[in-house]
């Protein structure tokens, strides 16, 4: 479980953070038990749900694909 998704970056941390909350609710099937973290980058505010199986994360950027949600897998590091 060493996966997660990015689903943007944002200018401050509370945009971020809505976004996570709201795409967690919206998606609980497939992101129920996964971490919601905030990344500060020089750039912004990275929004991430972590702790997944490459699968799982796979599902879930496709849902949220299907959603008109941007989406990208992040992979062990």
């Amino acid at each position: 479980r060493h996966w997660g998704v990015n689903v943007g970056r944002f200018p401050s941390r509370y945009a971020a953070e809505k976004v996570l909350l709201k795409t967690a609710l919206a998606e609980m099937s497939t992101l129920d038990g996964t971490l919601r973290k905030v990344v500060q980058r020089p750039q912004g505010f990275d929004a991430n749900f972590l702790g997944m199986s490459r699968e799982s994360a796979d599902l879930a950027c496709r849902r949220l694909a299907a959603r008109n949600v941007s989406c990208f897998m992040i992979g062990p590091s």
